[in-house]
């Protein structure tokens, strides 16, 4: 049966959508109809992949007009709201695409044909959440953890570039057969055709929408999308979701009992207290009275166990939690792993400790109600304190696993926020991404800067302490400060020591650094092949970066016995883990057939993967593809495009590029300045070719004042890196009768 069979309204199989060449997409089937549009499965015939395809197409206000292909408004008098959707479909495709969160549906392009918009998606296996919920009518906690803890994290990237989903619910939960769950089917079309045409009835689904949401007049917080989600979570443990919000909101206006069954009666017994109260958090009528972002759900979530079953509980339970407090830090040469120490008890906390030691001698008839009169007291002094350190301490861990699932953008902004907070790990962190180039360009100045206040705040001796202890995470730190100097005297052989031992308890991020320092022989006898047994114990423990070295020893034989298809193994090893430089090492097999048949459409997809999230390499192998013609349509000006993006980025070699580009006029228009300008920025940071690229031009006088003598300077700085063709140059120069 076709899909024009089962959907009336769908694009027949085999219909063709143009993209980047003619024909690209090749619908083959319907995933879903809603009522704002079709989702397709279909083939993108350039990058020979499987892609999902959203077509905006709203029921109420559209239909597919006689041809069979082009989507028109139902009358003229629907044609405002149909254009306005429109416009909204357009932007919230533009705005997903930027989106790289491994839990937040990705979008590759958008097109526009037969009337309408096209959101190009990424593909996945597996099923709806909801799908699931028929079999297995209710889920456990720690399945619904698995689900939504990553939900939430990528909510809150979504929330941090003030956009919403609208409509949150099981059906826009797909959890995929490998990497998660994906949150999908964004809302904002929705929104703009609610707004334009004063109704409700297709922005919402009840019972997920909270009451405001039933309003074109009020504005939306992430407090909507919140208790959207907690009426999810609710669905998985009672197996039916809330009473609808307006009907509870009625109930409570007329001063009736609340319909809603709470979770903590839904699910006692079968779930933590502390967990069932974090979803009634979420379901609370008012937005005010709920969690206000994700980072305040996610701080509960993450700590769902032992909550306190009455108030002669809650002092054990804030000092438990205060020696709880500690998080990740993740950095090597580039990321690394450390632990906060636990922080001592306030004196307000070491008072109830106090209490709670003596109540037993207070006498049998008052001691129990002055016992519990006093912690009750204590309880609302401490932990209005220990609230501010808690959220501070989660608020550093949600920054630190946003940087460790390479969501770096989001992870800056709140080490920012924490760091002007005078919080030493995260202003460590800042020196680290300014000063290794991660998710933004190498600024040693800010680098420095905050590494300054790191050291100020007492970062080195916090990691000394923790380390001589046998932190492992921590020894691994000490050994980065010790090998970029920060804070001590730079000392590789000391970086080498700490690395080793955190390496020898099995930490995985030790034992990448100190392989690297055993690879390149930094402070401990060069060491290749035992680098490479290094990298596998740490690749073996699923850590991106060691799979992602191991692969490239494996491309080389450097260590190993070269070995292409073990290079292709772990380079999609470490790009299942998110790593955009594996799919650049990836990229490069399938370019060149090494340890694969050669396949260039594949090649561009794992560019464009790693080109994306600012891979310099792929967006100079993608250069490379337009420039040669090879797997695309020869295109010298998107080449520029590419080159130009890596050039800005400081790669020397797409500088040299675009000198010769701009300097032969190869398919775009000659330009002696430009061509000059790159080669000089390439040379400038000892690229040979332009070096020798710029002694030609001061020989030939191309496009500047002829100078054999700033030739001759410019061929020997090229000879002195070993360019082949230098010494010939100088040769000829210097003795020109030979």
């Amino acid at each position: 049966m076709s899909s024009n069979d089962k959907h009336a309204n769908a694009l027949p199989e085999g219909t063709r959508l143009d993209g980047t060449e003619k024909g690209q997409y090749e619908i083959l089937g319907v995933l879903g109809v809603g009522g704002f549009g079709i989702t397709y499965k279909a083939r993108d015939n350039l990058l020979q992949s499987i892609v999902a395809i959203k077509e905006y197409l709203p029921a109420d206000f559209a239909l597919r007009n006689s041809d069979g292909s082009t989507v028109i408004p139902r009358s003229s008098n629907y044609s405002e709201q149909f254009n306005w959707g429109l416009n909204s479909f357009l932007e919230e495709a533009r705005t997903l695409k930027r989106f790289r969160e491994h839990h937040i549906v990705r979008v590759e392009s958008f097109l526009q044909a037969n009337g309408t918009a096209y959101m190009v998606m990424e593909f996945e296996e597996g099923q709806p959440l909801d799908v699931m919920l028929k079999e297995n009518p209710t889920l456990t906690e720690a399945q619904l953890k698995q689900i939504f803890v990553p939900i939430l994290q990528g909510l809150r990237a979504v929330h941090a570039q003030q956009f919403l989903h609208r409509d949150i619910k099981p059906g826009n939960i797909f959890l995929r057969q490998r990497g998660g769950p994906v949150l999908l089917d964004f809302g904002a079309a929705r929104q703009a055709l609610v707004e334009q045409s004063r109704s409700i009835t297709g922005i919402l689904t009840a019972g997920y929408a909270p009451f405001e949401q039933y309003s074109n007049a009020r504005v939306l917080t992430p407090a909507a999308d919140l208790y959207a989600l907690g009426a999810t979570i609710y669905r998985c443990i009672a197996g039916r979701k809330p009473v609808e919000a307006p009907e509870r909101v009625a109930a409570l206006h007329n001063g009736e009992a609340d319909p809603f069954v709470p979770a903590v009666v839904a699910g006692a017994g079968r779930f933590s207290p502390r967990f069932l109260q974090a979803v009634d958090w979420c379901l609370q009528p008012l937005a005010k009275d709920r969690p206000q972002n994700a980072d305040e759900l996610l701080a509960v979530l993450d700590d769902s166990s032992g909550a306190p079953a009455d108030v002669s509980d809650a002092t054990v339970v804030v000092q438990a939690n205060s020696a709880n407090l500690s998080t990740r830090m993740q950095a090597d040469l580039s990321r690394n792993v450390t632990k906060i120490n636990s922080a001592p008890l306030t004196a307000t906390q070491q008072a109830s400790a106090a209490v709670t030691q003596q109540a037993p001698v207070a006498s049998r008839a008052i001691g129990k109600y002055v016992v519990i009169g006093l912690l009750a007291l204590v309880v609302l002094v401490s932990v209005p304190l220990f609230g501010l350190y808690w959220r501070e301490s989660r608020a550093l861990q949600a920054a630190v696993d946003a940087y460790e699932a390479n969501a770096f953008t989001s992870a800056y902004d709140q080490f920012v926020a924490l760091a002007e907070r005078e919080n030493p790990v995260a202003q460590f962190y800042l020196g680290k991404i300014h000063r290794f180039g991660i998710g933004r360009p190498v600024n040693r100045e800010q680098a420095q800067k905050w590494f300054d206040l790191a050291i100020a705040n007492g970062i080195v001796k916090r990691l000394l302490s923790a380390a001589e202890g046998g932190d492992a995470a921590m020894q691994s730190d000490l050994g980065t400060l010790y090998f970029e100097g920060i804070g001590v005297e730079k000392n590789p052989a000391k970086a080498a020591h700490w690395y080793e031992q955190a390496a020898q308890q099995g930490h995985p991020v030790g034992q990448t650094n100190f392989a690297t320092q055993l690879l390149h022989g930094l402070g401990v006898g060069q060491d290749a092949s035992a680098a490479a047994q290094w990298y596998e114990k740490a690749a073996q423990q699923n850590y991106a970066q060691a799979q992602y070295a191991l692969a490239n020893l494996f491309a080389t034989g450097n260590g190993v016995q070269q070995d292409y298809t073990q290079a292709l193994q772990w380079y999609e090893k470490a790009a299942e883990n998110d790593l955009p430089a594996a799919h650049t090492g990836l990229a490069l097999l399938y370019q060149n057939g090494q340890g694969v048949q050669q396949n260039l459409a594949k090649a561009l997809e794992h560019f464009r993967v790693a080109a994306d999230a600012g891979d310099t390499t792929a967006q100079r192998g993608i250069a490379n593809l337009y420039a040669l013609g090879a797997g695309v349509e020869k295109d010298p000006f998107k080449a520029l495009e590419w080159y130009e993006k890596a050039a800005s980025q400081g790669d020397n070699v797409a500088q040299n590029e675009l000198g010769y580009f701009y300097g032969t006029g190869d398919g775009i228009p000659k330009d002696y300045e430009k061509s000059l300008y790159w080669y000089r920025k390439a040379a400038e940071q000892n690229n040979a070719t332009a070096q020798f690229n710029l002694g030609v031009m001061y020989e030939t006088g191309a496009g500047v004042a002829r100078s054999l003598s700033d030739a001759t300077a410019w061929y020997q700085k090229a000879a002195r890196n070993k360019h082949p063709q230098a010494k010939a140059a100088l040769n000829r120069l210097i003795n020109p009768s030979q």
